[in-house]
Protein backbone atom coordinates (compact mmCIF):
# COMPACT_ATOMS: atom_id res chain seq x y z
CA UNK A 1 0.00 0.00 0.00
CA UNK A 2 3.27 2.84 0.89
CA UNK A 3 3.96 2.42 -2.67
CA UNK A 4 6.42 5.53 -4.11
CA UNK A 5 4.11 7.14 -7.36
CA UNK A 6 5.94 8.34 -10.07
CA UNK A 7 7.32 11.74 -9.79
CA UNK A 8 5.01 14.71 -12.00
CA UNK A 9 6.87 17.50 -13.10
CA UNK A 10 4.87 19.85 -11.80
CA UNK A 11 5.11 22.32 -8.42
CA UNK A 12 2.18 22.13 -5.14
CA UNK A 13 2.17 24.68 -2.62
CA UNK A 14 0.19 23.84 0.88
CA UNK A 15 -2.48 26.81 2.09
CA UNK A 16 -5.19 27.01 4.51
CA UNK A 17 -8.22 28.33 2.86
CA UNK A 18 -7.57 32.02 4.22
CA UNK A 19 -4.07 32.47 3.09
CA UNK A 20 -5.30 32.59 -0.76
CA UNK A 21 -5.95 35.59 -1.69
CA UNK A 22 -5.60 35.91 -5.36
CA UNK A 23 -7.12 33.91 -8.52
CA UNK A 24 -5.63 30.01 -8.71
CA UNK A 25 -6.07 29.36 -11.84
CA UNK A 26 -4.96 25.80 -11.82
CA UNK A 27 -5.65 22.71 -10.45
CA UNK A 28 -6.59 22.27 -6.35
CA UNK A 29 -7.35 19.90 -3.99
CA UNK A 30 -9.37 20.29 -0.61
CA UNK A 31 -8.64 17.68 2.06
CA UNK A 32 -11.11 17.47 4.91
CA UNK A 33 -10.25 13.81 6.57
CA UNK A 34 -12.42 13.49 9.52
CA UNK A 35 -15.58 13.85 7.48
CA UNK A 36 -16.40 15.83 4.11
CA UNK A 37 -13.79 14.13 1.81
CA UNK A 38 -14.75 11.17 2.98
CA UNK A 39 -18.18 11.27 2.59
CA UNK A 40 -18.13 13.31 -0.99
CA UNK A 41 -15.92 10.55 -2.44
CA UNK A 42 -18.57 7.79 -1.69
CA UNK A 43 -21.57 9.69 -2.01
CA UNK A 44 -20.05 10.97 -5.33
CA UNK A 45 -20.47 7.20 -6.57
CA UNK A 46 -23.61 6.12 -5.16
CA UNK A 47 -25.95 9.28 -5.29
CA UNK A 48 -28.12 10.05 -8.56
CA UNK A 49 -26.27 13.56 -8.12
CA UNK A 50 -24.38 15.16 -5.40
CA UNK A 51 -24.60 18.49 -4.97
CA UNK A 52 -22.28 20.49 -2.12
CA UNK A 53 -23.65 23.73 -0.53
CA UNK A 54 -22.87 26.66 2.08
CA UNK A 55 -24.91 27.94 5.26
CA UNK A 56 -25.87 30.61 2.33
CA UNK A 57 -26.94 28.52 -0.56
CA UNK A 58 -28.06 25.71 1.03
CA UNK A 59 -31.87 26.57 1.30
CA UNK A 60 -31.63 27.75 -2.46
CA UNK A 61 -30.47 24.44 -3.13
CA UNK A 62 -32.88 22.29 -1.58
CA UNK A 63 -36.07 24.85 -3.41
CA UNK A 64 -33.81 24.28 -6.64
CA UNK A 65 -33.87 20.31 -6.16
CA UNK A 66 -36.85 19.33 -4.37
CA UNK A 67 -36.82 15.47 -4.17
CA UNK A 68 -33.09 15.71 -2.87
CA UNK A 69 -31.83 14.73 0.81
CA UNK A 70 -29.99 16.94 3.08
CA UNK A 71 -26.70 15.28 4.84
CA UNK A 72 -24.26 16.97 7.14
CA UNK A 73 -24.33 19.76 9.30
CA UNK A 74 -24.26 23.63 10.26
CA UNK A 75 -23.38 25.15 13.11
CA UNK A 76 -25.74 28.19 13.03
CA UNK A 77 -28.27 27.48 15.65
CA UNK A 78 -31.07 29.20 13.48
CA UNK A 79 -30.42 26.98 10.29
CA UNK A 80 -30.07 24.01 12.03
CA UNK A 81 -33.01 24.59 13.80
CA UNK A 82 -34.73 25.14 9.71
CA UNK A 83 -33.11 22.29 8.61
CA UNK A 84 -33.38 19.60 11.47
CA UNK A 85 -36.08 17.66 10.35
CA UNK A 86 -34.85 17.34 6.68
CA UNK A 87 -31.46 15.47 7.71
CA UNK A 88 -31.68 12.14 6.93
CA UNK A 89 -27.73 11.51 8.56
CA UNK A 90 -25.19 13.76 10.42
CA UNK A 91 -21.70 14.27 9.11
CA UNK A 92 -20.43 11.34 10.51
CA UNK A 93 -18.69 9.08 8.06
CA UNK A 94 -20.32 6.07 9.71
CA UNK A 95 -23.58 7.67 9.37
CA UNK A 96 -23.42 8.65 6.07
CA UNK A 97 -22.31 4.81 5.03
CA UNK A 98 -25.60 3.87 6.57
CA UNK A 99 -27.85 6.40 4.81
CA UNK A 100 -30.09 5.30 1.75
CA UNK A 101 -28.82 7.62 -0.83
CA UNK A 102 -28.86 5.07 -3.49
CA UNK A 103 -30.25 6.77 -6.85
CA UNK A 104 -31.27 9.79 -5.13
CA UNK A 105 -30.45 13.66 -5.19
CA UNK A 106 -28.09 14.42 -2.16
CA UNK A 107 -27.73 17.81 -0.77
CA UNK A 108 -24.18 17.95 1.05
CA UNK A 109 -23.73 20.41 3.71
CA UNK A 110 -20.76 20.78 6.34
CA UNK A 111 -19.03 23.50 8.36
CA UNK A 112 -15.82 23.43 6.73
CA UNK A 113 -14.78 20.68 3.93
CA UNK A 114 -18.15 22.22 1.40
CA UNK A 115 -17.33 25.51 2.08
CA UNK A 116 -13.50 25.31 1.41
CA UNK A 117 -14.51 23.67 -2.36
CA UNK A 118 -17.29 26.96 -2.70
CA UNK A 119 -13.78 28.97 -1.76
CA UNK A 120 -11.80 27.17 -4.25
CA UNK A 121 -14.08 27.72 -7.03
CA UNK A 122 -14.44 31.05 -6.47
CA UNK A 123 -10.41 31.72 -6.88
CA UNK A 124 -10.76 30.15 -10.08
CA UNK A 125 -9.15 27.16 -9.38
CA UNK A 126 -9.78 24.50 -12.31
CA UNK A 127 -10.44 21.72 -11.80
CA UNK A 128 -11.35 21.56 -7.69
CA UNK A 129 -10.94 17.58 -6.56
CA UNK A 130 -11.64 16.20 -3.72
CA UNK A 131 -8.38 14.57 -2.04
CA UNK A 132 -8.34 12.12 1.16
CA UNK A 133 -6.33 9.25 2.50
CA UNK A 134 -8.69 6.60 0.57
CA UNK A 135 -8.09 8.23 -3.01
CA UNK A 136 -4.33 9.76 -2.75
CA UNK A 137 -2.75 7.51 -5.37
CA UNK A 138 -5.57 7.83 -7.60
CA UNK A 139 -5.73 11.68 -7.21
CA UNK A 140 -1.92 11.77 -8.00
CA UNK A 141 -2.60 10.26 -11.04
CA UNK A 142 -5.11 12.19 -12.04
CA UNK A 143 -2.87 15.41 -11.46
CA UNK A 144 -0.14 14.10 -13.42
CA UNK A 145 -2.22 14.79 -16.76
CA UNK A 146 -3.46 18.31 -15.58
CA UNK A 147 -2.48 21.57 -17.28
CA UNK A 148 -0.76 24.12 -15.60
CA UNK A 149 2.71 23.69 -13.47
CA UNK A 150 1.54 24.78 -10.03
CA UNK A 151 -1.07 22.51 -7.91
CA UNK A 152 -2.73 23.62 -4.76
CA UNK A 153 -3.20 21.31 -1.62
CA UNK A 154 -5.67 23.19 0.35
CA UNK A 155 -6.34 21.35 3.72
CA UNK A 156 -9.95 22.89 4.69
CA UNK A 157 -8.88 23.37 8.44
CA UNK A 158 -11.72 24.01 11.16
CA UNK A 159 -13.57 27.41 10.64
CA UNK A 160 -15.53 26.38 14.27
CA UNK A 161 -15.26 27.98 17.76
CA UNK A 162 -13.69 24.36 19.12
CA UNK A 163 -10.95 25.25 17.08
CA UNK A 164 -9.63 28.46 17.78
CA UNK A 165 -6.87 27.42 19.81
CA UNK A 166 -5.14 26.16 17.03
CA UNK A 167 -6.02 28.77 14.58
CA UNK A 168 -8.13 26.47 12.99
CA UNK A 169 -5.39 24.61 11.56
CA UNK A 170 -6.91 21.19 11.81
CA UNK A 171 -3.18 18.83 11.36
CA UNK A 172 -5.03 15.88 9.85
CA UNK A 173 -6.14 17.80 6.80
CA UNK A 174 -2.71 19.10 6.49
CA UNK A 175 -0.49 15.79 6.90
CA UNK A 176 -2.74 14.56 3.93
CA UNK A 177 -2.01 17.35 2.20
CA UNK A 178 1.76 16.87 2.57
CA UNK A 179 1.34 13.62 2.01
CA UNK A 180 -0.02 14.33 -0.88
CA UNK A 181 2.73 17.00 -1.95
CA UNK A 182 5.46 14.23 -1.28
CA UNK A 183 3.87 11.79 -3.92
CA UNK A 184 3.48 14.27 -6.63
CA UNK A 185 7.96 15.02 -6.54
CA UNK A 186 8.15 10.49 -5.87
CA UNK A 187 8.59 10.79 -2.21
CA UNK A 188 7.48 7.75 -0.27
CA UNK A 189 5.36 8.00 2.56
CA UNK A 190 5.35 6.08 5.84
CA UNK A 191 1.43 6.18 6.49
CA UNK A 192 1.21 4.52 9.81
CA UNK A 193 3.31 7.95 11.08
CA UNK A 194 0.92 10.13 9.10
CA UNK A 195 -2.00 8.14 11.14
CA UNK A 196 -0.35 8.14 14.14
CA UNK A 197 0.23 12.02 14.50
CA UNK A 198 -3.75 12.30 13.07
CA UNK A 199 -4.65 10.28 15.94
CA UNK A 200 -2.92 12.08 18.66
CA UNK A 201 -3.91 15.27 17.00
CA UNK A 202 -7.78 14.13 16.57
CA UNK A 203 -7.79 13.08 20.37
CA UNK A 204 -6.46 16.22 21.31
CA UNK A 205 -8.58 18.71 20.11
CA UNK A 206 -11.87 16.98 18.85
CA UNK A 207 -11.98 12.95 20.30
CA UNK A 208 -13.59 10.29 17.70
CA UNK A 209 -14.51 6.93 18.27
CA UNK A 210 -12.30 4.00 17.36
CA UNK A 211 -14.41 3.27 14.37
CA UNK A 212 -14.58 7.00 12.67
CA UNK A 213 -11.03 6.65 12.98
CA UNK A 214 -10.66 3.80 11.39
CA UNK A 215 -12.92 4.31 8.45
CA UNK A 216 -10.68 7.94 7.97
CA UNK A 217 -7.48 6.76 8.26
CA UNK A 218 -6.95 4.01 5.36
CA UNK A 219 -5.00 4.20 2.10
CA UNK A 220 -6.17 3.79 -1.80
CA UNK A 221 -9.52 2.21 -0.73
CA UNK A 222 -10.64 3.60 -4.23
CA UNK A 223 -9.49 4.84 -7.68
CA UNK A 224 -12.79 7.79 -7.45
CA UNK A 225 -11.18 11.20 -8.15
CA UNK A 226 -14.28 13.44 -7.40
CA UNK A 227 -14.59 16.46 -9.50
CA UNK A 228 -16.59 20.12 -8.87
CA UNK A 229 -18.33 21.93 -10.99
CA UNK A 230 -20.17 25.03 -10.28
CA UNK A 231 -24.13 25.32 -10.43
CA UNK A 232 -24.81 28.72 -9.23
CA UNK A 233 -23.26 30.70 -6.06
CA UNK A 234 -22.42 28.25 -3.13
CA UNK A 235 -23.97 25.16 -4.76
CA UNK A 236 -21.51 22.63 -7.06
CA UNK A 237 -22.01 19.97 -8.63
CA UNK A 238 -19.52 16.87 -7.63
CA UNK A 239 -19.18 14.00 -10.31
CA UNK A 240 -16.72 10.71 -9.44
Amino acid sequence: MNETVKAAPKESVILWPWEIKSPIKGPAVMFDVLAASHNIIHLAQIAKRLFTVTKDSVLEALDRYPDAVLIGETDNPQLHAQLKEKFISSNQPSSVLRADVANKDVVLITNNGTHTLSELIEHQANPVIVGHWINIDAVVAYLRNQKGDRIHLVPSGGREKIFENVGGKLMEDWYCAQAMKDLIIGTSRDYKNDFRASREFIHTIAPQDEDELLLILRVNTTNVVPLCYPISSGIIEVKA
